[in-house]
């Protein structure tokens, strides 16, 4: 085994310190899949859940996302000033806390305190970065600032979750609190800063079609503003709701079609891609455009309740698909891209059979059930047998990037 080095770079111990937390929200999946197969733990399972998705969002997803961005986009030495390094470390640690007070108590006074400082200090990160992206009227940042409007906008569900359960309680109203800050965190947030970081590192690729890409920014956000919608037709709503979700659905459809239409040309693209990073690429995409495919035909209300009705699969299954199948391999894909750590085939080809398997039980089980209420036999103790894929894939790439010493010098 190759030796770490000790003056490891900034960049790689924060993206270790997200892979980390990659691999802490795989252990808590897991875990809930044996709860379900067999019960060993005394801890509640809803408690294990809201642990499971506050680790796999902030503490992979953003963190990770924040650094890859900061050393793309930002100068060495600004990316060492107090804006940035401050907020960084109070996020890990705040991370932390909620990794144990989230098991512990759920959704209370500590893991709240925890997750209000992660808010606070990602507010100062975010803050900095969209004042640095200001004066870089590159597309790439364009996309990345569009992204960090969403971020704030998302985060302003959380802080109305409090006041809502306060006053109204947990009904209609704190399922739509929650709607509104995932939608715009995935939605938004994740899927603007991931293409924007995309459009960056593949910068030659991309230029002939930078006229384009500026043109569909503005549509983005209004697809990404009129969406939301979706997330409320799982309950009889007015006409214009389903009018604004039809329309949100509609767009991004058509922007897909264009942007694949106007690419199909893909040959810069693919000469700078090699090997495991191409099938990647390939498989990311699939997997996005399968999210639009669902998201579109959501629009059709009925859709939507069938889905909620079965929503241990379809709706896990379509968070899956966006978390895993998008999220998290665009940024394996974008990791391994930028600071150039070789990818391990073994562990790649373990997450990938893990997605595909987690998927595939979820929505045939949904299928099944919806057509003849007799679901897969032993379905737990599959899901549970398929999540280990996930655990042995991460925790191979996070070795990967533990052994690595070819890391960047900032």
């Amino acid at each position: 085994m190759r030796t770490i080095r000790k003056n490891t770079s900034l960049t790689l111990r924060r993206i270790r310190m997200a892979y980390l937390f990659f691999f802490i929200a795989a252990l808590y999946g897991f875990m809930m899949r044996w709860q379900k197969y067999t019960p060993v733990f005394s801890v509640k399972f809803n408690h294990v859940l809201q642990a499971h998705s506050h680790t796999a969002f902030l503490g992979w997803g953003v963190l990770s996302v924040l650094t890859l961005i900061s050393f793309v986009f930002i100068e060495k030495e600004e990316r060492r000033r107090a804006v940035y390094k401050y907020p960084f470390i109070l996020m890990s640690i705040s991370l932390l806390g909620m990794y144990v007070s989230f098991p512990v108590q759920g959704y209370k006074l500590f893991s709240i305190v925890f997750l209000s400082v992660f808010l606070f200090a990602s507010y100062v990160f975010l803050g900095g970065l969209y004042k640095y992206l200001s004066v870089n009227a590159t597309l790439p940042a364009k996309y990345i600032r569009s992204g960090i409007l969403f971020y704030y906008l998302s985060s302003m569900g959380i802080w109305g979750l409090s006041v809502i359960a306060v006053k109204l309680g947990k009904g209609d109203m704190y399922k739509h609190a929650i709607s509104f800050y995932t939608h715009f965190l995935y939605n938004g947030f994740f899927v603007l800063v991931l293409w924007g970081l995309f459009f960056k590192v593949y910068e030659k690729a991309f230029k002939p079609y930078d006229a384009l890409l500026r043109r569909i920014l503005p549509w983005l956000n209004y697809a990404v503003l009129l969406s939301f919608a979706l997330s409320l037709l799982w309950k009889p709503m007015p006409w214009y709701v389903h009018f604004f979700a039809a329309t949100g659905a509609t767009i991004q459809v058509v922007i897909a079609i264009i942007f694949v239409w106007k690419i199909r040309n893909k040959n810069e693209l693919y000469r700078q891609m090699t090997g495991l990073k191409k099938w990647i690429w390939c498989f990311l995409c699939y997997a996005f455009g399968l999210k639009i495919f669902l998201q579109w035909i959501g629009a059709y209300a009925p859709v939507t309740q069938i889905a909620m009705k079965y929503k241990t699969y379809f709706v896990i299954g379509y968070i899956h698909l966006f978390t895993l199948a998008f999220m998290s391999m665009f940024i394996v894909l974008l990791t391994f891209v930028i600071l150039k750590v070789k990818l391990q085939k073994t562990s790649l080809i373990l997450l990938i059979y893990g997605i595909i398997g987690t998927e595939f039980l979820l929505f045939s089980q949904g299928i099944l059930l919806l057509v003849n209420d007799t679901g897969i036999r032993r379905f737990d103790a599959l899901m549970w047998i398929i999540s280990s894929l996930l655990i042995l894939g991460i925790g191979g790439i996070f070795r990967t990037l533990l052994n690595n010493t070819d890391y960047p010098k900032d």
